[in-house]
C-alpha cells in the first residue's frame, strides 16, 4: 500500500475509516467492518500508478473498476464487491446509496477533505503556486461540503469549515489579495 501514494493515501485511508466509525456510533448505523476497511483504503486507488490513467479522469470512477480485482484476492463475496464498487464509486458525489458503507465513506471522506487538512493536502499538491493551492482549497470547500448529508458529519464539517474560513480570510488579508 505505501507503494500507492505514500504514507499520503495511508494516512487519508485511516482518517477516513476512524471518521466513519465515528459517524456510524453517533448516526447508529450498522456497517460490515470488512467492507468499510477495505473501501476507506482503496477508494481513491485509481489517483495513484500504476492504477492511475492518462489525462483526465474521475478518479472515483477510475478506483471502482479497480478494486473488484482487489477486493476478489481479498477474499470478498461477489455481493461485498458490489457494496465497495458503490462505496468507492460515489464517495466524492452526491447520488443515492444503498448501503451504510457507501453513505459512512462519502460522510467520512467528506469530512476529512476539510478544514486543516485541506490546507496541508493543497499546500503540499501545490507547494510553488499558492494561487493554485488556494484556488484548490476553495473548490475543495465547496465540493466537499456539499455531499455531506449525515448529522453528525455536518457537525464535523461546521468546526472544519469554519477552520478553513478563518485561514482563507487570513491568507487574503496577510496576502493583500495577490492571491
Amino acid at each position: 500500500m505505501y507503494g500507492l501514494g505514500g504514507s499520503y493515501i495511508v494516512n487519508h485511508g485511516r482518517r477516513t475509516l476512524h471518521i466513519a466509525k465515528l459517524i456510524a456510533v453517533k448516526e447508529k448505523l450498522e456497517y460490515d467492518e470488512d467492507i468499510l476497511i477495505f473501501a476507506a483504503y482503496f477508494h481513491d486507488i485509481s489517483a495513484f500508478a500504476p492504477y492511475r490513467p492518462e489525462g483526465v479522469f474521475d478518479h472515483a470512477l477510475e478506483s471502482s473498476k479497480v478494486v473488484p480485482q482487489i477486493a476478489e484476492a481479498f477474499g470478498f463475496s461477489d455481493d461485498e464487491i458490489e457494496t465497495i464498487i458503490e462505496a468507492v464509486k460515489y464517495h466524492d458525489k452526491a447520488n443515492l446509496v444503498e448501503s451504510n458503507e457507501a453513505l459512512l465513506i462519502r460522510n467520512a471522506d467528506g469530512v476529512d477533505y476539510l478544514g486543516f487538512m485541506t490546507i496541508a493536502r493543497d499546500f503540499s499538491k501545490s507547494p510553488k503556486d499558492m494561487k493554485k493551492a488556494i484556488a484548490m482549497m476553495k473548490k475543495h470547500r465547496e465540493n466537499f461540503s456539499s455531499i455531506i448529508e449525515l448529522d453528525i458529519a455536518k457537525e464535523m464539517m461546521k468546526t472544519r469549515l469554519k477552520d478553513l474560513d478563518y485561514f482563507l480570510k487570513t491568507f487574503e488579508k496577510d496576502s493583500f489579495g495577490l492571491y
